[in-house]
């Protein structure tokens, strides 16, 4: 008797359970471990993200648009991100002269990134590499090109290295950052190269 009941209780809880998981949308799975890397996606921000920022040392200033791409992986805090920016930069140089000109920083941020981020980045401007070193300035009058090539020197590649501290309000994630940064052309050369700046993002 005691045989029969039991084999019946298990036979409904079978039926039970085929059923629920039968007219159920959600996923199943064969063990708690299944569910773990899907418990960490839902607990990390790890989207690609847009953002606006503003970095600046004085007068000079360097306002950006861009995309940061996530490569850390959901289960872990620590990682990467690949990011890339169009900004406009007004940057004066060693003779007082504001140069402005387009910029396209791509690098490289690392680090542990949470509700609350600490990194460091690395980076260059693709324009200015592309470029070969010219930058384009369009309040340049001709006696000044003039002046300034007479004056031209070697152009270092421009990039940047910088460490950041950010916080997650999901979606909108603040950032503040100090980079700094080799700036200059065939004709000319940043008078300073620390900036500081503001970042704000929104998760995709």
């Amino acid at each position: 008797m005691k045989a029969g009941l039991i084999f019946i209780s298990l036979f409904l809880s079978s039926n039970y359970c085929y059923a629920v998981s039968s007219t159920s949308q959600s996923v199943s799975f064969s063990s708690t471990s299944d569910m773990l890397p899907v418990l960490y996606a839902s607990s990390n921000n790890i989207s690609p993200t847009i953002f606006i920022k503003n970095e600046i040392h004085g007068n000079d200033s360097i306002v950006s648009f861009g995309l940061e791409v996530p490569l850390k992986k959901s289960h872990s805090n620590f990682g990467a991100y690949v990011t890339s920016a169009l900004g406009y930069a007004e940057v004066t140089d060693k003779t007082n002269h504001q140069n402005n000109f387009l910029t396209l920083d791509t690098g490289l941020k690392f680090g542990y990134f949470s509700d609350i981020s600490i990194y460091g980045e690395v980076g260059i401007d693709l324009f200015d590499t592309f470029l070969n070193g010219e930058v384009f300035d369009s309040e340049k009058d001709d006696d000044e090109y003039d002046y300034h090539n007479t004056k031209s020197h070697d152009s270092d590649v421009d990039g940047y290295i910088g460490v950041g501290i950010g916080i997650d309000l999901k979606p909108i994630k603040v950032e503040a950052f100090t980079r700094i940064r080799q700036i200059d052309s065939h004709a000319w050369e940043a008078k300073e190269h620390i900036f500081s700046g503001i970042q704000v993002s929104i998760s995709l």
